[in-house]
């Protein structure tokens, strides 16, 4: 039997390595999928591989990840992730992360901001950010 992904021949070796036969989920369970739909048919290699270059970054879409606090659909570890947006300042691309919690907790965190205006005989420092990050700026 061969990997459906790769066509490496498949072994049942413990401890597992990269050609044993791993489940693979046909629909994954981040968009509801379950054990009742699965294959054994691919390596634990290109399953993982593939779990993460692909099934992961799909099922955090926006659109995916607002249909999952909608119906409520838990991942493999039993809970509803946040919706995460990466956001960046337009005018200075400075980091920002914008979280909704699976109960509709809303928290907007603005990466450290340094701002210098310089003047002739001194310069003016503008700075945002959590307490810890403007702390360690001037520290």
């Amino acid at each position: 039997m061969r990997c459906i992904y790769s066509w490496t021949e498949l072994n049942e070796d413990e401890p597992p390595n990269a050609a044993t036969r791993s489940k693979e989920h046909i629909v994954p369970w981040a968009i509801g999928g379950s054990n009742g739909l699965v294959t054994y048919d691919a390596c634990k290699k290109w399953n993982r591989d593939f779990g993460s270059l692909i099934d992961e970054p799909f099922t955090n879409t926006l659109p995916i990840a607002i249909k999952r606090h909608e119906l409520k659909i838990k991942g493999k570890s039993g809970t509803i992730p946040p919706i995460v947006w990466q956001l960046r300042s337009t005018e200075n691309n400075e980091p920002a992360n914008l979280v909704i919690t699976a109960d509709g907790n809303i928290s907007f965190t603005v990466g450290p901001v340094v701002i210098d205006e310089e003047h002739s005989k001194f310069t003016k420092r503008l700075v945002t950010g959590s307490p810890d990050i403007v702390k360690r700026i001037f520290d």
